[in-house]
């Protein structure tokens, strides 16, 4: 059974949610979905601060489940869409 890497970062859970519903469509293809998030790159109490959702059930994905994007194309990936002025105004550089 071909298998994808559904990976992702979320701050406050929407991407979360929105990448549990792409591994459900996924599985429904017929398709393996193992979904992976990357782990917060917010220093701890800024997070807090913000009201990040810290407790995200989906395992953080490793270093060569990371590498694997480059090299394999079923992987799908989601990412927070916060604007930079907003993340400056939470203390973030990312």
């Amino acid at each position: 059974m071909t298998k994808v890497l559904v990976r992702y970062y979320s701050s406050y859970g929407h991407i979360e949610t929105m990448t549990y519903a792409v591994a459900e469509g996924v599985r429904e293809a017929g398709v393996e979905a193992v979904v992976k998030r990357v782990p917060e790159l917010a220093p701890l109490e800024v997070a807090k601060r913000a009201g990040y959702k810290l407790d995200q059930a989906a395992p953080i994905a490793t270093v060569n489940e990371l590498e694997h994007l480059g090299r394999n194309p079923n992987c799908l990936q989601g990412a927070s869409t916060t604007p930079a002025s907003r993340r400056k105004k939470q203390g973030r550089s990312d």
